[in-house]
């Protein structure tokens, strides 16, 4: 079977190491690898790669760089090299469009950095690029979906993760038999998912959760778009929603598509924090 993503770079530079790094920690059953064409000896990764990938929730403690062989190339279903000069080095090597720029994943020409021996600032400036590349490659593979009984597993799971207040399996289900649920995946992986209702004219968005590592890039927006339109079809004229005060991140995403402040409940939230209500109307 094949693996899944291939990050390359040139000789033991980190730039691979830590594009892996990063990107094993939005995904859980889509995985990446790294290696080096030229690797003079296998390695670990510098300090500044250690530390300017912490800030993405990754780690590089433990990796060792290992030469790559063309074998293990066409084990991959993609491959994503750091420079344009290193796709067209291993292009013989990979079959179709099975190869690609880091850049030309996220819809770019560029390359990537290499910050090989610079300051910490400059492996922190490559770290973020890499972070940006990936982010908007997943964004731009994203798709919307009414969700099955397959991703229950994976809702459930962002459920306890992301709510003090978290869903059981058999309310998600619930809501999932009535198509109340709709997904947003990318590469095969759900990353984002909305609960919500509709009644007479009435439509409420109950959850919304997006992928902690990657809430950025307008993932958030296209998911509660999707879930907004599914309601209108259904003859929702107003939706509501309630959100913490304190998520201002929450609050940004909803004015940004039209809804607008109408209550407060006074610590709804664990008899702690105020919830706001609003309001969107057709």
């Amino acid at each position: 079977m094949s693996k899944d993503i291939l990050f390359v770079c040139t000789g033991n530079t980190c730039r691979s190491p830590m594009a892996e790094a990063i990107f094993n920690t939005i995904f859980e059953n889509v995985k990446a690898g790294s290696g080096g064409i030229s690797v003079m000896a296998p390695s670990g990764a510098a300090k500044n790669a250690v530390i300017a990938v912490q800030k993405y929730g990754a780690s590089l403690e433990n990796h060792i760089s290992s030469q790559l062989t063309v074998e293990e190339l066409s084990e991959y279903k993609l491959v994503l090299t750091m420079t344009s000069s290193q796709k067209e080095m291993l292009r013989p090597y990979v079959s179709g469009d099975n190869i690609m720029t880091l850049s030309e994943f996220a819809g770019g020409d560029d390359d990537v950095y290499d910050p090989y021996g610079g300051t910490l600032e400059l492996y922190e400036e490559t770290a973020r690029q890499i972070y940006h590349y990936i982010v908007k490659g997943i964004a731009l593979r994203s798709e919307i979906f009414t969700a099955t009984e397959d991703d229950i597993s994976a809702i459930s799971k962002m459920e306890q993760e992301y709510f003090t207040d978290s869903w059981s399996e058999n309310s998600i289900r619930t809501q999932l038999q009535n198509k109340r649920i709709v997904v947003l995946k990318s590469l095969g992986e759900v990353i984002g998912y909305t609960i919500f209702m509709t009644a007479a004219d009435e439509g409420e968005i109950l959850r919304i959760a997006i992928n902690k590592n990657i809430r950025k890039g307008g993932l958030g927006k296209k998911l509660l778009i999707s879930a907004i339109d599914k309601m209108k079809n259904e003859g929702a004229n107003e939706i509501f929603l309630e959100v913490r005060e304190s998520n201002s991140s929450a609050i940004a995403l909803y004015e940004s598509v039209g809804f607008e402040e109408i209550g407060i409940r006074k610590k709804y939230y664990d008899g702690k924090e105020d919830a706001i209500l609003y309001k969107k109307e057709r």
